[in-house]
């Protein structure tokens, strides 16, 4: 498998990870399985290359001094299985917080990407991405705990690459964390190095809020798409229902926290798209795992 994370220098979260990562690789350099070249070179017009990994998955790492999610699509079409962004999460709240998402835009692109467009991602990769961090036993700093999220889908920029936003916040403070940096990408590091394509069914949740919180049960059993939280529903059209019908196996409806139900459950059905009521399928995996005890 053919991996490229991407992190801009001007990008103070996504710097620190990505000098974290260098300074792991130089510890663990004689004892790796790997071969890990250090080698600064031009890649494209907007991307330099820093680091390259050769094992079981390839993996490079890139530069940019673009913000990432305004790179353009020329410069993102390179072969590769799969692009991660290391980046900085920024929020209201200011909670400490880990976060991981997929990419797109339901309505205009003032934050990169193309209007009504969404990005193809890999679920599998991005739930085990998610599951392993919530294994990080002391995820914590001098900062208190890191919460660890998925996010609803959002933002640019676009590519015909499969794409996943790995995110440290949600504040200044946060993007400097060293600690916590290093902790969540020698996790991420560990996992991709002998990352397997999985086959597992996925899902594209409709409703529901921005930080993806109430659907972790599922996950157990399914991979994460990606969601449309409810203040996005207004956006959603055909055009991204039939992108999402080729891209996952089911949908789910948080349909006590949705908007426009109706018209919804007609725009699938129109399109002989399979879904489901969140609180139904959550029902339907505690009666399973009950089963199993």
């Amino acid at each position: 498998m053919d991996i490229t994370l991407i992190y801009s220098k001007n990008d103070i979260a996504g710097k620190n990870m990505y000098e974290r990562i260098e300074e792991i690789l130089k510890e663990k350099k004689e004892e790796s399985n790997v071969d890990v070249i250090f080698e600064e070179k031009i890649f494209n017009e907007k991307l330099k290359q820093k680091i390259k990994i050769e094992g079981k998955n390839n993996i490079k790492i890139l530069e940019t001094e673009e913000r990432t999610i305004f790179l353009e699509e020329e410069h993102l079409n390179f072969k590769t299985d799969i692009i991660i962004f290391l980046n900085k999460h920024v929020a209201k709240s200011q909670n400490n917080a880990i976060t991981v998402h997929s990419i797109g835009n339901f309505n205009d692109n003032s934050y990169g990407g193309k209007k009504n467009t969404l990005v193809k991602t890999n679920p599998c990769l991005l739930t085990k991405i998610f599951l392993e961090m919530k294994k990080i036993k002391d995820l914590k700093s001098n900062l208190g705990e890191y919460i660890v999220n998925f996010e609803a889908t959002h933002h640019g920029p676009y590519s015909n690459n499969k794409i996943i936003y790995f995110e440290l916040g949600a504040a200044e403070k946060n993007w400097n964390d060293k600690i916590i940096a290093k902790k969540i990408v020698e996790k991420l590091l560990e996992l991709l190095l002998v990352y397997e394509e999985e086959n597992k069914k996925s899902y594209f949740i409709i409703g529901g809020n921005h930080y993806v919180s109430n659907t972790e049960i599922l996950t157990e059993k399914y991979c994460f798409y990606g969601s449309c939280p409810k203040y996005n529903v207004q956006y959603l059209n055909e055009k991204i229902i039939l992108f999402l019908k080729n891209e996952v196996d089911f949908i789910v409806l948080d349909y006590d926290n949705m908007k426009e139900k109706e018209r919804i459950k007609e725009l699938l059905e129109k399109n002989n798209i399979k879904y489901y009521k969140l609180k139904s399928l959550k029902k339907q995996i505690k009666e399973e795992n009950n089963k199993i005890i």
